[in-house]
C-alpha cells in the first residue's frame, strides 16, 4: 500500500530529474523532487549528503544532518541563513486553507516558503496559540531531537491577501467593509516549509510507524493532535521525520477522548502517557539506546530556571508551568518503563473511553 502510494505521487510530480542525477537507492519521492528543480545537473558532483540538500536548496533538512553528525557549528549557521530569509520581506503572500487554523504561505525572493499562523490562528482551541509552536521548536531543538522544523515569532503583513480581513477571527466581527490596513502588524509564528516530504497519511502510514523520538516529543511536548496529517516523511531515504502544526501542545491534561453529542461518537487525541508506553515496551525497545536516554537526560537534568530562559517570554505562563510540573511525571514514567515494563502503569491522563456512548 505505501509502496503504490508513494510511486504514484512521484509519477504525479515527475522523474526526469533521475537521468541526470545518480539516484541509487533514493525513494520515488525525492526523485520526484529532483524532477521539480533546476538544481540536479550542478549538484551532480556533490557527494556529501548534507551538503547535497543544501545544493538542492533544502536547508532544514541539512541542518538536521549537520547537527546529528555533531556539527553543531554547521547546523547553526545553516539555521541562522533560514531565519535570515524568513526575515526578509515576502514577494507573495496566500492564504492557506488546510487544517482547523488560519495560516497563510509566505514566498520569500530565493524560492523558500514560510507557513505564517496567526497568534489566535487556531479555530477550535482558544490557548492553541502559535506561540505553542515557536515553544514547540525551541524545545525540540534543545532536546536536539531535530523533528520541528525552524519557527520563530513572525509580524506579518496580509493587506495583499484578498478578503485577508475575513480570514482573521478577532478581527473579522469588527471590520468596517474591506479595510484592509487592519490586516497589517499582525502577530503570529513562521515555520519553514518543508520541500520534498510528504504527510505519513499520502504515505499510507498509521501511528506504528512513528519512530521513537517522535513519540518522546509528544509525550515532552503533550500534544494531542499528531494525527497522519501532522507529521510527515523527507530526504533521500524517506528517513526524515517532520512533525508539524504544533499549536496543540502543553497539553497534559488533557483527556485522551471526547464524545462529540452531535454524531454519538467518540473522538480521540493522541496521549502524551500512551505515546511514552509505545517507547519502552520491551527489552530490545529502542529507549534502552543510549541516543534515546540522552535525550531524557537532558530533559530531567535542566534547572527550572534554564527552562524558563529557554521557553522565553513568547510562552505564556501558564505554558511554562504546566511543562515544568508534569516533568517529573513523565521521567519517573520514563524510567519504570525502561526497567519495569512487565509492570505497566495506570492510564491515569488517558482513561479508556466509555464502552457506551
Amino acid at each position: 500500500m505505501r509502496t503504490i502510494a508513494i510511486l504514484f505521487l512521484a509519477v504525479v510530480a515527475g522523474l526526469f530529474g533521475a537521468a541526470i542525477f545518480n539516484t541509487a537507492n533514493m525513494t520515488p519521492v525525492f526523485e520526484a523532487f529532483l524532477g521539480r528543480t533546476n538544481n540536479y545537473a550542478k549538484c551532480s558532483g556533490v557527494t556529501d549528503e548534507a551538503e547535497q540538500y543544501l545544493c538542492f536548496g533544502l536547508p532544514q533538512q541539512a541542518a538536521w544532518l549537520f547537527a546529528e553528525r555533531g556539527d553543531a557549528a554547521k547546523a547553526r549557521a545553516v539555521l541562522a541563513d533560514m531565519e535570515s530569509v524568513l526575515r526578509g520581506k515576502p514577494v507573495k503572500v496566500e492564504k492557506f486553507n488546510s487544517g482547523a487554523a488560519y495560516s497563510f504561505k509566505l514566498h520569500f525572493k530565493n524560492g523558500a516558503i514560510g507557513l505564517f499562523k496567526t497568534y489566535d490562528s487556531d479555530r477550535f482551541c482558544h490557548d492553541c496559540t502559535s506561540a505553542r509552536e515557536v515553544a514547540a521548536y525551541k524545545i525540540d531543538q534543545w532536546l536536539g531531537l531535530n523533528l520541528v522544523p525552524l519557527t520563530i515569532e513572525y509580524t506579518a503583513d496580509l493587506s495583499s491577501v484578498p478578503r485577508c480581513v475575513y480570514a482573521l477571527p478577532k478581527i473579522r466581527n469588527s471590520a468596517s467593509g474591506n479595510d484592509y490596513s487592519q490586516c497589517k502588524n499582525i502577530k503570529g509564528s513562521l515555520q519553514y516549509w518543508i520541500e520534498s516530504a510528504y504527510t505519513a497519511q499520502n504515505l499510507g502510514y498509521d501511528d506504528s510507524d512513528k519512530s521513537q523520538k517522535l513519540r518522546l516529543l509528544d509525550a515532552i511536548l503533550g500534544s494531542t493532535d499528531r494525527h497522519e496529517k501532522n507529521w510527515m516523511i523527507s530526504g533521500k531515504y524517506q528517513t526524515i521525520e517532520v512533525a508539524i502544526d504544533n499549536s496543540r501542545t502543553f497539553r497534559h491534561a488533557k483527556q485522551f477522548y471526547t464524545v462529540n453529542p452531535i454524531y454519538q461518537k467518540v473522538e480521540y487525541f493522541t496521549c502524551w502517557q500512551r505515546q511514552l508506553d509505545k517507547i519502552c515496551n520491551s527489552p530490545s525497545a529502542t529507549c534502552s539506546a543510549t541516543t534515546l536516554k540522552s535525550y531524557m537526560d537532558k530533559y530531567r537534568s535542566a534547572s527550572e530556571a534554564d527552562i524558563r530562559t529557554l521557553l522565553g517570554p513568547f510562552t505564556p505562563a501558564a505554558d511554562v508551568s504546566s511543562f515544568l510540573a508534569v516533568r517529573p511525571i513523565i521521567v519517573s514514567r520514563f524510567d519504570h518503563n525502561l526497567n519495569l515494563f512487565n509492570s505497566p502503569l495506570p492510564m491515569d491522563y488517558c482513561p479508556d473511553p466509555p464502552r457506551k456512548l
